[in-house]
C-alpha cells in the first residue's frame, strides 16, 4: 500500500486549515492510500534550530533528536506528501518554514572540516507533492508580490526530491473576502484533486 504523508502546520482546531487537513485525510484513505499525519502544532514541533556548542550544525539533543529522526523517517516512507497550510505573507508559515529549514537538509551536508556540501537528493521516494494552502489576498497581489512560497516549494525543493516530482498547487486566494459557499467549494476540489490523483 502505498503511503501518503499529510503534514499540517496551523496552530488552530477548529479551523479551516484543520478541515483541510481533515478532507485531505479522508480522501487519500478512500483513494487506497495508507495516510501518515503529521501535525506540527499537534506534536509541539521546535521549528528554531538551537545553537551548536561545537563546529558542526548537528543540532538538538534528546527528543528533540529523535523527533527530528522521526520525521525524517517518515518522509522517506513515503511516495505523496501533502502539504496543508495558510499561506501568511507571501510564503508558509514560520512552524513550516522551521520544519523545512530542520528536516529536509541533507543529513550529511557537513564535511569534517565544517564546510558545507552542495545539496543533493534526500528525498527522492517521494513521487508528488501536493500543497493545499490559503491566502487572504487576492491572486494578483500575491503575482505582485512574487509568491515567494510558491516558488520555494515548486523549485526550491525540487532537489531534494528529485526532477521526476511533480508538485500540484491547489489554492483558495482572496480568503479575506470569500463569498458563501466558496469554502465549501474549494474543499470540495481539494477532495476532487486528490481523489484524481490516485
Amino acid at each position: 500500500m502505498v503511503t501518503a504523508l499529510v503534514v499540517h502546520s496551523h496552530p488552530c482546531n477548529p479551523s479551516l486549515g484543520s478541515t483541510l487537513r481533515d478532507t485531505a485525510v479522508g480522501a487519500l484513505g478512500d483513494a487506497g492510500y495508507s495516510v501518515d499525519l503529521l501535525d506540527l502544532y499537534a506534536e509541539q514541533f521546535d521549528p528554531v534550530e538551537p545553537r551548536p556548542s561545537t563546529g558542526s550544525t548537528a543540532a538538538g539533543s534528546g527528543s528533540d533528536t529523535q523527533q527530528l529522526a522521526d520525521h525524517i523517517a517518515r518522509l522517506r516512507a513515503c511516495k505523496l506528501l501533502v502539504l496543508v497550510y495558510p499561506t501568511w505573507w507571501g510564503a508558509q508559515p514560520a512552524m513550516l518554514t522551521g520544519w523545512l529549514d530542520r528536516v529536509w537538509r541533507d543529513p550529511d551536508a557537513v564535511a569534517p572540516t565544517g564546510r558545507l556540501r552542495p545539496n543533493k537528493t534526500v528525498f527522492g521516494n517521494i513521487d508528488r507533492v501536493v500543497v493545499i494552502t490559503t491566502h487572504g489576498s487576492p491572486r494578483w497581489i500575491n503575482a505582485l508580490q512574487g509568491e515567494s512560497g510558491k516558488r520555494l516549494l515548486q523549485r526550491g525543493m525540487r532537489r531534494a526530491v528529485g526532477s521526476h516530482c511533480k508538485v500540484d498547487w491547489v489554492a483558495l486566494y482572496d480568503l479575506d473576502h470569500v463569498r458563501p459557499g466558496q469554502t465549501d467549494a474549494f474543499i470540495g476540489r481539494v477532495r476532487e484533486h486528490l481523489a484524481r490523483i490516485a
